[in-house]
């Protein structure tokens, strides 16, 4: 498939959630587009820069399009629902590319300013199970010199 890798996610996350009804909690869908994928541990293992598993970022970004193509609502944290496009479309590896495309293309007649402020950083949001560790490291980071010390003690 042409395009970035995260878009061969794209249609799994898509299925998932119609084959789900329609909506699913964020983590268990993750969870289910592993399991049809059959990523091994390995695979999961691979991170990103900040530590975060490089696949789940990756499903992220498939949501976040989806999202940004109208076939995802944002309506309820931590839930992730189709709209009603989103339950009857059915989409190729063309069509996937079509949609990134035009998702792009959208993204490009934003003003900068206001991409800064919306655009969503995934590198940087932690999936439920790892949101405790995210707020330790925040913490740690923020330490003076002299805390950081004492901590190490």
């Amino acid at each position: 498939m042409k395009g970035p890798e995260f878009l061969k996610y794209i249609n799994p996350v898509l299925t998932t959630l119609q084959s789900n009804g329609g909506a699913g909690d964020s983590s268990d869908v993750i969870e289910q587009v592993i399991d049809k994928l059959g990523i091994t541990e390995a695979e999961l293992e691979e991170t990103t820069s900040n530590g975060q598993s490089r696949i789940r970022n990756q499903i992220q970004w498939a949501r976040f399009y989806l999202f940004k193509a109208g076939l995802i609502d944002n309506a309820q944290r931590g839930i992730w629902r189709l709209t009603n496009d989103g339950l009857d479309r059915r989409l190729n590896d063309d069509g996937v590319y079509n949609l990134f495309k035009a998702v792009q293309d959208s993204v490009k007649k934003t003003p900068t300013t206001k991409l800064k402020k919306a655009e969503p950083v995934f590198e940087n949001v932690p999936t439920e199970d790892e949101e405790h560790s995210i707020g330790l490291i925040n913490i740690i980071q923020n330490l003076s010199p002299a805390g950081f010390e004492k901590l190490c003690k």
